[in-house]
């Protein structure tokens, strides 16, 4: 946000570049075969905290390569900085 501010040319309005990543925290994304190597392969790392264990593993199981993987809480939090700046 502050490279935007100090550098950008806003020809581009500040939500217009955010809206990407919120859309595809909202709808998802397919899972990567390295991402889910990486889940399969990092479970404990990954397994040690709650918020990790709700994002990257259904029913116990990382999420595998063709899942597709959703962050609402990520799409919230992009909404509010692309509503009211990096504050």
């Amino acid at each position: 946000y502050t490279a935007w501010q100090k550098y950008g040319s806003k020809k581009v309005p500040w939500a217009d570049l955010i809206a990407p990543a919120i859309r595809a925290a909202t709808e998802g994304y397919v899972v990567s075969d390295g991402l889910a190597t990486t889940l399969a392969t990092e479970r404990e790392h990954f397994a040690k905290y709650e918020g990790s264990r709700a994002l990257f593993f259904r029913n116990g199981e990382p999420l595998r390569a063709g899942d597709t993987l959703k962050n609402p809480d990520l799409a919230w939090v992009l909404g509010k900085i692309a509503a009211n700046g990096a504050d």
